[in-house]
């Protein structure tokens, strides 16, 4: 999108800002595991909870961070 030859000026404002790609890059990791998460019930015929729940909060886990600014976020550590 940098190179000249593709983008017009008039397109700059379509340009990530660098906070903007920080947020892209913390949220690069959720997809994929989501897809770990995603194929893996899949595969199984029968999931219960004790599956469930431990997976859930690993996703929470890796993909959200608590903030001070959170609402109970003196519960969340």
């Amino acid at each position: 999108m940098l190179d000249g030859k593709f983008m017009k000026k008039s397109d700059a404002g379509l340009l990530l800002k660098d906070y903007e790609w920080e947020i892209v890059s913390e949220l690069s990791d959720c997809p994929s595991v989501l897809t770990d998460a995603t194929a893996y019930m899949y595969s199984e015929s029968n999931v219960s909870c004790y599956v469930i729940y431990p997976m859930v909060c690993g996703i929470i886990n890796t993909c959200l961070v608590v903030e001070d600014t959170d609402s109970f976020s003196d519960f969340a550590r």
